[in-house]
């Protein structure tokens, strides 16, 4: 029993501190995905940003990405954070809701945010094969300042 609850308590600790780190929004750089670079998160917590490249390639660096960010394609939504999920509630597409993908919630682990590459994909484009998808989920980290 003496065990069991520092350990308790190291968890919720840690969980909180993970909390703390997401909170109030943010930066985020795509570490696997060089198509969706970036993406930025209000500090209402009630918006999103994705970041699209129009030319290839990129660096991107806290002093780059508010120069790329006036110059290049993004799309605009509102979320909803609930817990470990960011439920996207609406999104810019250019096509109907009837030719548009369901969007899949986006995940919250360990303060980076994994999107899933091919739905997003999808849903921005219209089809999969523009994702430049190197994995299942495309990985953000919050950009160090």
């Amino acid at each position: 029993m003496k065990r069991i609850i520092p350990l308790l308590l190291l968890t919720l600790l840690l969980q909180n501190c993970k909390e703390v780190e997401f909170k109030n929004g943010g930066h985020f750089k795509a570490e696997n995905n060089d198509l969706f670079y970036a993406l930025w998160i209000s500090s209402e917590m009630d918006s999103i940003q994705f970041f699209v490249v129009d030319e290839w390639p990129i660096d991107i660096t806290e002093e780059t990405l508010a120069e790329k960010q006036n110059r290049e394609m993004s799309v605009i939504g509102n979320i909803d954070v609930r817990e470990n999920e960011i439920l996207i509630t609406e999104l810019e597409s250019n096509f109907p809701p009837s030719e548009r993908p369901k969007l899949k919630n986006l995940i919250i682990k360990n303060g980076n945010i994994y999107v899933d590459c091919d739905n997003i994909t999808e849903y921005v484009w219209g089809k999969t094969d523009l994702g430049n998808c190197k994995s299942k989920e495309i990985e953000f980290s919050r950009m160090k300042k």
